[in-house]
């Protein structure tokens, strides 16, 4: 009965940071799509405005961004690694798991 439980207990923490995995992937795709809008946007303001002032704003919004967005890209990568059935989730991985980059 307590083996029961514990196997129900782990399939549910696996079930949960799949889903907290699938969450944090599709934050971070709504805010590359964002980025990549914002950026078309500033390119075009960069473009069609001739004020360095504006130019220098929206050169710096984009870089920092960017950078935001790169950190939320490792963040992912870092908390999405494969769960084998059974195990928990753990930062060290052992031998038989791969950890997948963030696409």
């Amino acid at each position: 009965m307590e083996e029961e439980a514990s196997k129900s207990e782990t399939n549910d923490l696996v079930n949960d940071d799949a889903a907290l995995c699938a969450n944090l992937r599709k934050q971070a795709n709504q805010i590359k799509e964002l980025t990549n809008r914002i950026t078309t946007v500033s390119r075009s303001e960069i473009y069609f405005s001739h004020d360095p002032i504006i130019h220098k704003g929206l050169i710096q919004n984009m870089s920092r961004w960017q950078k935001e967005l790169g950190r939320l890209k490792e963040h992912i990568s870092e908390l999405c690694c494969p769960l084998e059935i059974g195990a928990l989730h753990a930062s060290n991985l052992n031998k038989n798991q791969v950890k997948r980059p963030f696409r």
